[in-house]
């Protein structure tokens, strides 16, 4: 079964979608209407260089009206948005363009983004003169708690092998007098859960739990699972 729903898929791939594709282009050109990803492609062919190597008109409109851009939250750039802005700013002496980005955060694939831009784009960036690479070293906004927890969990090798290139950096704590305000002294910073593809919470598990003084399953943790135990579930 496995096999005959890949085929098919491929079929579909190959026979179906590229007429459906040209349908939809007509149609959008028929009715003067656009989407997202025609606006990047429409800008992207747009601030390509000229054959002789010369900037484009918009490029060159847009390079007199900014000197610098700053792309926040990078990690969730697509190839087309990192040509935007490499053709437009890092292309030219004259102009800056400052990237933050985190790849763990990486979370938009579903929308064409990809980590491995985010990674190629650093590394080509560093290959130019005066290029620079700042990290995060303090954390003003979590407390030390949470902090102490996140560094001991991701600063052990191996959570970041695929794609390489990818490090945690431990963290210290800009603000050691923030925290947060619990009557439960205590609560730990930081809870893991390992959802498996089948999983049930039981009841009796919960009872044994409650019956004991526990500094990992508090009683508001336990009181919270109760409502979803029982039933078997499926990630």
């Amino acid at each position: 079964l496995r096999r005959t729903t890949q085929l098919l898929r491929g079929w579909l791939i190959q026979e179906i979608l590229p007429e459906l594709r040209a349908e939809l282009i007509m149609a959008k050109r028929e009715q003067g209407v656009y989407d997202f990803d025609d606006m990047l492609r429409i800008v992207d062919e747009n601030v390509r260089p000229e054959p002789d190597g010369e900037p484009s008109l918009l490029t060159r409109a847009i390079r007199q009206q900014y000197d610098v851009a700053i792309v926040d939250e990078f990690q969730d750039t697509d190839p087309r948005q990192w040509s935007i802005f490499k053709n437009l700013f890092l292309e030219s002496a004259e102009h800056r363009l400052v990237v933050i980005g985190d790849p763990k955060q990486a979370i938009y694939g579903f929308r064409g983004a990809e980590v491995l831009t985010y990674l190629k784009a650093r590394d080509y960036m560093l290959q130019r003169n005066k290029a620079k690479r700042l990290t995060l070293h303090r954390n003003f906004r979590s407390s030390m708690a949470l902090l102490n927890g996140l560094n001991r969990i991701f600063g052990d090798a191996g959570w970041f092998s695929h794609p390489t290139g990818i490090h945690y950096e431990k963290l210290q704590c800009g603000h050691p007098t923030c925290g947060l305000s619990d009557p439960n002294e205590q609560r730990r910073a930081v809870h893991l859960f390992e959802i498996q593809p089948r999983f049930q919470i039981r009841h009796n598990v919960l009872d044994n739990l409650n019956s004991k003084v526990s500094k990992s399953f508090t009683r508001e943790l336990l009181e919270a699972l109760e409502p979803i135990a029982g039933p078997i579930y499926r990630s």
